[in-house]
């Protein structure tokens, strides 16, 4: 049987994407993964450029990143066009303490909380696409 030609392989990645642990996510199965690629002759390149998100989130989303991750945490950069951001924060953190009623208890009391937040800002005049 004559040899097959090699077919190329891409496959995307995100190490950021670590914080759905949550959600079953394995980051060093990633970890993992990326070594034995590179280990069998394929490359990696990171793609470091937010091209869609504004400035202000990006630098938001690095903020979070560092103190979520320290030193592991890779940066991203602004692609210099973006629209500005509305006025405002680009992020903004809303705490919701637990009740200890489990994760269905947990994830309507975020529900309830932002919902609260929507409801006080458009009462407060601030248009619902502003935010």
């Amino acid at each position: 049987m004559p040899a097959r030609a090699a077919t190329p392989l891409v496959m995307v990645g995100d190490r950021k994407q670590a914080i759905y642990t949550f959600r079953g996510a394995d980051p060093a199965s990633f970890e993992l993964f990326s070594a034995d690629v590179v280990r069998l002759g394929g490359a990696e390149e990171r793609l470091d450029t937010s091209y869609r998100s504004t400035p202000a989130l990006v630098r938001s989303i690095n903020s979070l990143g560092e103190q979520l991750f320290g030193s592991q945490y890779e940066p991203l950069a602004a692609r210099g066009d973006v629209a500005p951001a509305p006025s405002g924060g680009a992020m903004q953190w809303l705490s919701v303490a637990s009740h200890g009623g489990g994760r269905l208890a947990d994830t309507m009391a975020e529900a309830h909380g932002l919902a609260s937040w929507v409801r006080a800002r458009c009462e407060a005049g601030t248009p619902p696409q502003s935010f």
